[in-house]
């Protein structure tokens, strides 16, 4: 499912049609929670049917729990996808990156044992959803074999010399869906793309994006041009015919504005700006 979702995201670019829908005022936040929303109803059906099987090999666990931490690990697995996909305009090089990269948390199990390493340490590999996601198994498989199992009780149950927790892999999920969420939302704004404009690194600091009509810069330039034509068409006696724009009109802020633009045949003006 992680290549289909990462193919499925990139190929919308590849084929022009998230332009296509931002041509038809479609916001990119629009796309995002669209896209966010289909994908992650097939994964939470995914988690589910996943957690009713563990149910059935762990039996001293509790089916709420097992719910909980296979939902929120897709749930990370997802946001790493939006990661990915913002990065790459082309499906074929984005599902090989985005599989590799996948893959890689599984070998930083293999490189930082949670039973004896320092939480710290534990938490910076657990940035990689599926690094936590391996070490939640492992804690569930070690209660399993305590015969405790995954209760409420034993949520802060740890017999490690590291003091590590179940409590602490449902924290490193969470804080991975928010730093890859982030992230993603971060990239799809700034990364360059074969067609559009990217908006500027430092856009979340910027008043227009977060109150892009309250600012008064566009409307400000708007009244101050058509003064100025107003002007010009007092100073010729009054010949340049001009419309008034309606109070609906000038409330709109993705209109058009064509100004200055002049075309000539020969010696003949076809359009005097």
């Amino acid at each position: 499912p992680i290549a289909a979702c990462v193919r499925s995201i990139v190929q919308e670019k590849e084929l022009r049609q998230k332009e296509l829908m931002k041509m038809m005022s479609v916001s990119d936040a629009a796309i995002g929670w669209c896209w966010f929303i289909s994908l992650y109803s097939f994964l939470f059906l995914s988690g589910l049917f996943c957690s009713l099987t563990a149910d059935a090999f762990f039996a001293n666990s509790e089916w709420v729990l097992l719910f909980v931490f296979f939902e929120v690990s897709y749930l990370a697995s997802l946001m790493f996808v939006f990661v990915v996909a913002a990065c790459f305009s082309r499906g074929t090089r984005a599902v090989l990156a985005g599989l590799l990269l996948y893959f890689v948390g599984y070998f930083l199990t293999l490189a930082v044992d949670y039973t004896t390493m320092s939480v710290g340490l534990v938490f910076l590999v657990s940035l990689h959803p599926v690094t936590a996601f391996s070490y939640g198994l492992q804690v569930i498989g070690s209660l399993e074999d305590a015969g405790v199992g995954l209760t409420p009780d034993t949520l802060t149950f740890s017999d490690f010399p590291s003091g590590f927790t179940f409590r602490d892999v449902v924290f490193f999920l969470l804080f991975d869906c928010l730093l890859w969420g982030v992230l993603s939302w971060y990239l799809n704004r700034v990364v360059r793309g074969d067609y559009g404009r990217p908006r500027p690194f430092y856009f979340p600091f910027t008043r227009q994006y977060w109150c892009p009509g309250g600012g008064g810069t566009v409307s400000g330039e708007r009244e101050e041009a058509e003064a100025a034509t107003l002007r010009s068409a007092q100073g010729t006696g009054g010949i340049i015919p001009i419309e008034p724009a309606s109070d609906a009109l000038k409330a709109q802020d993705n209109n058009v504005h064509i100004r200055g633009l002049t075309k000539k045949y020969g010696d003949k003006v076809a359009v005097d700006g």
